[in-house]
């Protein structure tokens, strides 16, 4: 079994996933009791100081209930730029949010490279090659699994960073360990080969409201990773 540290647990990302949100993080631990995303057919799988907002301004759109102002999606693109970085996405419960951010941001091409929506068990197996050890002994909606995700469309993508979500965004389809909500997001950084600098990391979230809020929450969520992790390297 893999184990994904998180450096960045306790930096800006975790403050500003929850700002002006009713939501509980939550850290990955030890894995919890074995859980698919969910019944087939129901549940899907920081203002930087020197910074200045994207020049063509906020992007505007239905998925604004959560959104800073700049919103991450503009100053994650900055930072991309700035950095000379390029991302990749592999989403499961966000069903190509992350991606359809991004791109509502003017020039994103110079940075985004692709969205994968990896919905099925077979989809982030083929697509993704997450293993089949890591999905039947942890299901979908697991740290490995998450990390798996993060690591794949990275490689395959061949890019500097992926992110990848996978979790219940209800109504139904939670558990105890699993409630609805349940969030993980991986986060994937390439290093130079021979550097030994290239890691994966895991985040484990709870977040509360409808199907379309836990959706936009955890997008959101998952772009202030990436904009801390860029902004930290």
């Amino acid at each position: 079994m893999s184990v994904y540290l998180n450096p960045y647990a306790t930096g800006r990302a975790q403050v500003q996933c929850f700002e002006n949100r009713a939501a509980t993080p939550t850290l990955f631990g030890p894995n919890v009791a074995n859980s698919p995303e969910g019944p087939v057919g129901s549940v899907a799988g920081s203002g930087h100081p020197n910074r200045p907002a994207f020049a063509f301004g906020p992007p505007t759109g239905s998925m604004r209930e959560f959104a800073s102002d700049p919103p991450v999606e503009v100053r994650v693109g900055d930072a991309l730029r700035e950095a000379g970085a390029s991302v990749a996405v592999a989403e499961s419960c966000t069903g190509g949010l992350i991606g359809s951010l991004l791109t509502d941001v003017p020039g994103s091409s110079a940075y985004f490279d692709r969205a994968l929506v990896t919905y099925s068990y077979d989809a982030k197996l083929e697509a993704l090659g997450v293993t089949r050890e890591s999905l039947d002994d942890h299901g979908a909606v697991s740290e490995p699994v998450a990390g798996g995700m993060a690591a794949g469309v990275r490689d395959t993508a061949g890019v500097d960073w992926g992110v990848a979500t996978t979790g219940i965004a209800g109504p139904g389809g939670g558990s105890p360990e699993k409630p609805v909500g349940t969030v993980y997001i991986g986060l994937a950084s390439r290093g130079e080969w021979g550097t030994g600098e290239s890691y994966t990391t895991v985040e484990r979230h709870v977040f509360d409201g409808d199907r379309v809020a836990i959706k936009e929450q955890i997008a959101r969520c998952a772009l202030e990773t990436l904009l801390d992790a860029v902004d930290s390297a």
